[in-house]
């Protein structure tokens, strides 16, 4: 396992120094984790501090690659290439937003804090062209970071709209790329603040915006698929495997497992939750679901009808189908007082409906009834396409709750 520290460079300021003005770093004393240090620049206190292993370093063309070379050299005592070291710095000098950035060898800089680390010049990021740019020169940066590995993000310098790149990078080669890394870190060198503070800027830990974000993932998750699951791995404890059981109950369609699930759900929502993201997501994310199902009271069959409405709403369609059948199988049975919950008792109500009419869901079930022997078989639908099939659905459901009513 590696621990990397991705880190910005910034362009400095100018300082006059005799006839000439040089651009540099300040330095500053730094205070993380109840230790004071002082360097020109965080990524070295931080990399110190959290025993890094390499780095990626992000920067545009007129970012200050020359010091960060020269004070690398310096500090892990490498010989200094004094024509690289020149000539880098004449290009960086010259350099604009509309310079060619392949036109900066910035290798030797990476060479200097470690063997793994790297340097990636970027675009600034003016337009769209730039942005996917950016964006495909970042993850080719941190393609390096494999299975295990921890990442950090220093975000003090360079332009503040290159840490949400990188932000987003690593967010794709997480969940598109499959890289399994830890996400483990964020920190800021509060140098504008550094006069309220004994003239020692904190290095101030921002982790808490990625611990939101992933709780923001998992209320999507659940809200719009009814997987609990990144729920669970985020809440832990009993908690964890009410969700757990719940989301399967909902992937396979239990009922009495899902009816069961909501009771606890109302129950530890309301509860004193040992996470204050989870006091904020969880009562919302569970009331996104519980309140649609309430509104079936007692009734089995719309409840089934609730959560046949709630598959198709996010897109669920065979669940969806599947759940509406077994609907109009209930509601006969209810109304004839049968145990609804027993295999003999629903072949009898399902013989009714297609042989009998039975409450006037014939026409309904002989609409649905192929759609869901194609989804259940992987059988070609015959006379309609997949878009009218998934079209018909909510004008079936209505047609069936305004029976339901009718038959009160």
């Amino acid at each position: 396992m590696a621990k990397y520290l991705i880190s910005f460079v910034g362009t400095g300021r100018a300082t006059p120094k005799a006839d000439t003005f040089e651009r540099q770093y300040r330095t500053a004393k730094y205070s993380f984790k109840d230790t004071v240090s002082e360097s020109a620049f965080v990524s070295s206190v931080l990399y110190d501090a959290l025993q890094i292993d390499a780095m990626i370093l992000i920067g545009t063309a007129k970012s200050m690659w020359e010091e960060v070379y020269r004070y690398f050299c310096d500090r892990n005592a490498h010989p200094i290439d004094a024509d690289y070291y020149l000539a880098l710095a004449d290009t960086v000098e010259k350099s604009t937003h509309k310079t060619d950035i392949s036109t900066l060898d910035v290798g030797k800089v990476a060479q200097a804090i470690s063997a793994d680390s790297r340097a990636v010049v970027v675009p600034y990021g003016l337009n769209r062209d730039e942005h996917l740019e950016l964006f495909k020169r970042l993850a080719e940066a941190m393609s390096v970071v494999q299975a295990g590995d921890q990442v950090y993000l220093d975000i003090t310098h360079s332009f503040r709209s290159l840490p949400l790149f990188a932000n987003a990078a690593l967010g794709y080669l997480k969940e598109v790329k499959g890289k399994d890394f830890q996400f483990a870190g964020v920190y800021y060198g509060m140098l504008d603040a550094i006069s309220e503070f004994d003239n020692v800027a904190p290095i101030i830990d921002i982790s808490a915006t990625l611990e939101l974000s992933q709780w923001t993932t998992a209320a999507h998750s659940f809200i719009e698929y009814g997987k609990g699951y990144l729920l669970a791995d985020l809440l832990g404890g009993d908690e964890a495997k009410t969700i757990r059981m719940f989301s399967d109950a909902v992937g396979i369609n239990f009922l009495s497992e899902i009816k069961q699930k909501l009771t606890n759900f109302q129950r530890f929502a309301s509860s004193d939750l040992p996470n204050e993201f989870a006091k904020w997501v969880i009562p919302s994310v569970l009331e996104s679901f519980i309140k649609p199902l309430q509104q079936a009271g007692v009734s089995n069959h719309l409840f089934q009808y609730h959560l046949s409405v709630w598959h198709y709403d996010r897109r669920n369609y065979a669940s969806a189908y599947i759940v509406f059948q077994e609907a109009l199988i209930t509601f006969v049975c209810e109304k004839q007082g049968t145990k609804w919950h027993e295999q003999g008792c629903r072949e009898a109500a399902k013989t009714q409906i297609k042989y009998e009419n039975i409450y006037g869901l014939k026409a309904i079930w002989d609409r649905i009834y192929k759609v869901r022997n194609a989804i259940a078989h992987q059988l070609p639908k015959q006379g309609a396409s997949l878009q009218a099939g998934i079209e018909q659905l909510p004008q079936l459901q209505k047609e069936f709750l305004k029976i339901t009513k009718a038959n009160v």
